[in-house]
């Protein structure tokens, strides 16, 4: 596992302890989403501080794909659950594709991903954004990926 890669699997850990110990939504908040919103910025400045200042790289908007954080499938192939839309996260993973393989396409980092928000999470899926597919029809979709199935690079 490489330096950069442990950097991630660092802040995954810490980022869901702190936001399952001390941000999850209970039934006394007023506002659920006020509460998430609130840890989604406590969450970019964990990023910020543990993956990407610490390796030279900068933020980048949230909602986009970081160009210099890459994606490398660990085994034969990866299952995938990829987005219906191209370009943007319509919140449908039934695209017919339900596997990629490490050959066959670049993938970038988008964020960590959970399905249901008011829960404890747990960071189980990466979101990455598929490009130079041999599928061309697969670039720039979204895609979720088990996070034991995947290794993180700076490129």
């Amino acid at each position: 596992m490489n330096a950069f890669h442990q950097a991630v699997a660092k802040y995954r850990e810490c980022s869901r302890h702190i936001r399952n110990a001390y941000f999850q939504p209970t039934d006394n908040d007023s506002d659920k989403w006020d509460v998430i919103e609130g840890w989604q910025e406590v969450d970019r400045m964990l990023f910020n501080w543990m993956v990407l200042y610490p390796n030279q790289l900068q933020p980048t908007e949230h909602g986009h794909s970081h160009p210099q954080i890459g994606l490398r499938i660990t085994g034969h192939g990866a299952t995938a659950f990829i987005n219906r839309d191209k370009s943007k996260n319509s919140g449908y993973w039934d695209y017919p594709t339900t596997e990629l393989f490490p050959s066959d396409c670049t993938l970038t980092f988008r964020e960590f991903f959970d399905f249901d928000q008011m829960s404890p999470i747990d960071f189980n899926y990466v979101m990455v954004e598929i490009s130079e597919s041999k599928n061309t029809d697969l670039n720039g979709r979204l895609a979720l990926i088990e996070w034991q199935q995947i290794e993180f690079e700076k490129k």
